[in-house]
């Protein structure tokens, strides 16, 4: 049904999470992130900042989050990055 195998996992267990997740294009917000975890803790999502991008499991993305934000705070938004967006990472089993 879904083109992401890690949106067929989520669909199994929440499919109007997964169905809002896909009509964005894969792109997570805030509020989904703890539903994430409860499906699967190790997901794997894209987070995409200013100043590049990164790869981590759902369980971990809002601590990098709150880092990055704590670090631009600590410089008073002056060369401190920022996030994006936060999405699924897309992957095939080869």
């Amino acid at each position: 049904m879904y083109d992401n195998p890690n949106l067929e996992g989520v669909a199994k267990a929440d499919p109007e999470l997964a169905r809002a997740i896909a009509d964005r294009g894969g792109f997570v917000t805030e509020d989904e992130i703890p539903k994430l975890t409860e499906i699967s803790r190790m997901l794997k999502v894209l987070v995409q900042c200013g100043c590049g991008r990164f790869t981590c499991s759902v369980q971990d993305v809002k601590h990098f989050i709150d880092i990055i934000k704590r670090d631009a705070e600590a410089n008073n938004g002056d060369r401190g990055d920022y996030v994006r967006q936060v999405s699924l990472v897309h992957s095939r089993a080869a």
